[in-house]
């Protein structure tokens, strides 16, 4: 669809109060949507390099992990033993009108965050960051819903 370019003249300012209604009713779940998968989908593959690349302690190395039995150091990957906290922090996914928010209710995950943030390919991060690469990505999904409800709005008034 060629990209309409909006202008404020007189009329224009009713349009542009229905594409933002447009949006508020039908976009932010979409916006939403977009970017909740977009930060799962990060997490997932900032958290799974993280356990491929963060060291065990040395006196770890050699001991068994509490929930799986899996010996340290062989190839267990660090930070994952039962997958809880990999799935609680993949899926725990919140947006507001504050901001993206990725939670885990598990008692070790703050330890555990804290170990990647200090040893791991991320450090001084956790996993949990929010990058330019991903700014640019929601800066593009909200303008590209927005930019639909103006053509959309723009479609229908030139219709009638």
């Amino acid at each position: 669809m060629p990209q309409q370019i909006f202008s404020l003249n007189s009329t224009d300012y009713q349009l542009l109060g229905a594409a933002i209604t447009e949006v508020r009713q039908n976009g932010i779940l979409l916006i939403y949507r977009d970017i909740y998968r977009y930060m799962r989908q990060r997490t997932a593959d900032r958290y799974r390099r993280a356990t491929r690349e963060t060291p065990y302690a040395r006196r770890s190395i050699g001991t068994k992990q509490a929930m799986s039995g899996r010996i340290r150091g062989k190839g267990a990957l660090f930070g994952i033993d039962s997958g809880k906290l990999f799935g609680q922090l993949t899926n725990n996914v919140k947006i507001d009108n504050r901001g993206i928010y990725i939670y885990s209710d598990l008692a070790y995950a703050g330890k555990i965050m804290e170990l990647f943030a200090r040893k791991g390919p991320f450090a001084p991060d956790s996993p949990l960051f929010v990058d330019d690469d991903d700014l640019i990505f929601v800066g593009n999904v909200i303008a590209d819903r927005v930019n639909q409800a103006i053509a959309s709005k723009l479609a229908q008034s030139n219709s009638k």
